[in-house]
């Protein structure tokens, strides 16, 4: 879930550089990284895919309470949540 998007032209589609990184981030934070983690073992769950297992971090985050948007926390500050 996590990529390294240094020195990656954003092409404003989302898909790649660092704008389609952020965009993919406020995405997650609104679902809720639970949702998130619950997404990806359902995915490593059916495909046995190590790509798609969910990253260590996140599991952490979640564990902590950190939720994104939901809990106004998350790998930022939600101000206003």
């Amino acid at each position: 879930m996590l990529v390294d998007v240094q020195g990656v032209a954003d092409d404003g589609g989302g898909a790649l550089g660092a704008g389609g990184a952020r965009r993919s981030a406020v995405r997650m934070a609104e679902a809720g990284h639970a949702t998130a983690q619950d997404i990806a073992q359902s995915m490593y769950d059916e495909y046995k895919e190590p790509l798609y297992a969910p990253p260590p971090l996140l599991a952490r985050m979640v564990e902590a309470g950190l939720l994104g948007r939901k809990s106004g926390r998350g790998f930022h500050s939600h101000r206003g949540a």
